[in-house]
């Protein structure tokens, strides 16, 4: 009889660890694998999602080249007089440049702003039997654009807006050149600064615009859009002989770059 104890006993002790060992493996196998946290999706270089990049703000670099033309009258006052020669004066075509940013305000409407140095004016020529005369008058401005697009599209998007464009005058240049009866040359520049009294410092045109903005890579985009400026105010004080305002019919080229 105690043999039989003494033989349960050395079973049992050599039992028990395997027993043990079961449960713990059937309590374990009962537990769920733990997940693995979800890692932001990112793409090659660090990139995010194009749709987010789409809503990023981005810097631009703009040139425009427009023909530029004006309504020109007698002022209605004292100071008026007749328009004379100037009735035959012509358009003139101009370079002008800016930079600024723009920003998505929601999925389809962009803002833009920024800081641009805008040229317009007029030419004028006569050819006579024995002499000429030719003059090119420029009007210069640091201008402000305030202007709100419809943008649609992904890679090639296409955009139409308008607003305002806020300008301060910085200068006045006419360069004249003129030959007489003997073909004798002769050129004199007129030059004024922007705060000359002849000129209303601070004017405003109306700004209308459509294009188009094609991405050429994750952050690069390349875009053309034609405009129409056209000037409310006076160029010149309200003392001054006219009243002209200046239209400008051409087109923003440019590059632009995602932040």
């Amino acid at each position: 009889m105690e043999n039989r104890k003494y033989v349960l006993a050395v079973f049992t002790l050599l039992t028990s660890p395997i027993i043990f060992s079961q449960i713990m493996s059937g309590e374990e196998s009962k537990k769920e694998p733990e997940k693995e946290p979800k890692k932001d999706i990112i793409g090659k270089a660090g990139v995010r999602p194009e749709r987010e990049l789409d809503n990023l703000t981005s810097v631009y670099l703009n040139t425009n080249y427009s023909n530029t033309f004006r309504s020109l009258k007698p002022n209605d006052n004292l100071f008026g007089e007749d328009i004379g020669k100037r009735a035959d004066e012509m358009n003139a075509n101009f370079w002008s440049f800016g930079i600024g940013i723009r920003t998505f305000l929601s999925d389809h409407i962009r803002f833009t702003t920024g800081l641009g140095f805008v040229r317009n004016g007029e030419k004028y020529s006569f050819l006579g039997e024995d002499s000429t005369f030719k003059y090119t008058t420029t009007y210069r401005y640091v201008t402000m654009p305030l202007i709100l697009d419809f943008v649609y599209g992904k890679e090639l998007k296409f955009s139409i807006g308008g607003g305002v464009m806020p300008q301060m005058m910085l200068g006045y240049t006419q360069e004249q050149n003129w030959t007489n009866s003997v073909n004798a040359k002769g050129s004199f520049t007129d030059k004024r600064k922007g705060t000359d009294q002849l000129f209303n410092p601070f004017i405003l045109s109306a700004v209308v615009n459509a294009g188009v903005q094609y991405k050429h890579s994750t952050y690069w985009s390349i875009y053309f859009i034609p405009e129409v400026r056209f000037q409310l105010p006076n160029t010149f004080s309200k003392n001054a002989p006219y009243i002209q305002k200046a239209t400008a019919i051409g087109f923003n080229l440019g590059l632009s770059y995602q932040l």
